[in-house]
């Protein structure tokens, strides 16, 4: 009985790494559609996803023999956080005025993708104090990962983010939730301000 809960689990996991990874690259997509509403900046930002997995992957092969499935798992939760330094780099893009420059965009972001590079990583480093190989796996998994797409990043993205962003009309469609929220925000005291988080906390607890 135990091989075939074994094979249940893992085809378990199987359909759980597919729908985590579809999910999180279906969000982003949606996500830039409306902030930036152009296919290149979400083409660039798939292509920093790839890279850094499929180099996170290469690596793991080469140090083990085989690659545990939860390392997938996980793996495939950095999509949100390689996609942070792509972010950086569009938003900067297009507050930019009509001579912008793509290293000098680079170089005004630099210092916040990198420190977030470094943070992220450290907090990984921490897997390797385990005695379990699969916790360091994941953690070279994620390393490797996160240093493929900030590279990614750092290296193409001037090339390929040559001319000024099209300047385009926010619809009030969107405009209208953000006038709402911030509305709420400015007439929303501190203290019940969080006293609204801390009853949030209790109830997802």
């Amino acid at each position: 009985g135990m091989i075939r809960f074994a094979h249940q689990a893992f085809e378990q996991s199987k359909k759980e790494v597919s729908l985590i990874g579809s999910m999180s690259l279906l969000g982003i997509v949606f996500l830039m559609m409306i902030a930036f509403r152009s296919v290149k900046p979400l083409l660039l930002a798939l292509l920093a996803i790839w890279v850094g997995f499929l180099l996170a992957f290469n690596v793991c092969l080469f140090l083990y023999p085989k690659i545990h499935l939860i390392t997938l798992v996980l793996g495939a939760s950095l999509i949100g956080i390689c996609v942070d330094y792509c972010f950086h780099y569009f938003v900067e893009h297009q507050s930019s005025s009509s001579h912008w420059d793509g290293w000098q965009g680079l170089m005004n972001i630099k210092n916040a993708i990198f420190m977030g590079l470094i943070t992220t990583i450290l907090g990984y480093c921490g897997f390797f104090l385990s005695p379990f190989p699969g916790l360091e796996q994941i953690a070279i998994f994620a390393s490797v990962g996160l240093i493929g797409a900030y590279l990614t990043v750092v290296c193409s993205f001037p090339y390929w983010l040559r001319k000024p962003a099209v300047k385009r009309q926010s619809s009030d469609i969107l405009i209208i939730p953000v006038e709402w929220f911030l509305l709420i925000w400015r007439k929303m005291s501190r203290q019940y301000f969080y006293t609204l988080i801390i009853a949030l906390f209790v109830v997802i607890m």
